[in-house]
């Protein structure tokens, strides 16, 4: 990024594209405060190192101290999850990443190269599809799927959270991340913690102002 423009973006968030595709009617992308935040309608999908759920949950559970060499990240953004691993973190990690929206791909490809350097092999798919598939086990696996704001009934069954747990090494962590903006959000989340208990024996939940995180280590 050009210097003039990243000191402008502690003041103003400065548009960089715009995009409307088949799985995100409306995507928006921004410079703000130095780092990439990628926008739908009802959520921010990517916010670079100050993607606060992640960045947070990373700092509690001391992301930073176990072996991980292997990351899955579920729903790619603009990297972010990526980013504050390797930035906050300082893991040296090699990633897979599976996005179902090629334009999001896209758009990573273009300016992932100001943000992150580790080796990303990304697969366009569908995550459901693709963890029924799944033979290989990962030290860590960030689950960041919505559609907009919510995250897609598909990926809050017993079968898809069985999936995640049979991908998970022996000492392995899983952070899901849903939204909790209000009332009806919780609600959906304790309803959600009851089969994602069940699936994960150890597990807990990290509350946050607007993010709960699930966690299975």
């Amino acid at each position: 990024m050009l210097p003039f423009k990243n000191l402008l973006s502690y003041l103003i968030d400065i548009p960089l594209e715009e995009k409307s595709t088949t799985h995100n009617p409306s995507l928006k992308l921004y410079l703000a405060k130095g780092q990439l935040k990628l926008i739908t309608k009802g959520a921010v999908y990517s916010y670079g190192n100050l993607y606060y759920n992640f960045r947070e949950s990373f700092e509690r559970l001391h992301i930073s101290k176990k072996q991980i060499n292997s990351v899955l990240v579920l729903g790619l953004g603009t990297g972010s999850v990526i980013q504050l691993l390797e930035q906050k973190c300082r893991l040296n990690a090699s990633y897979d990443i599976v996005e179902i929206d090629p334009e999001v791909v896209s758009l990573f490809e273009k300016y992932k190269s100001d943000y992150i350097h580790a080796p990303c092999h990304i697969t366009v798919a569908d995550a459901l599809s693709y963890m029924s598939k799944n033979q290989k086990k990962y030290e860590l696996i960030c689950m960041d799927i919505f559609n907009d704001c919510t995250v897609p009934v598909n990926f809050e069954t017993e079968e898809f959270l069985t999936n995640l747990r049979n991908a998970l090494s022996e000492h392995g962590v899983l952070l899901y991340n849903r939204l909790s903006i209000d009332v009806a959000d919780q609600t959906k989340n304790e309803a959600f913690y009851e089969t994602f208990r069940r699936i994960f024996m150890k597990s807990k939940i990290i509350k946050m102002e607007f993010n709960w995180m699930f966690v299975a280590e």
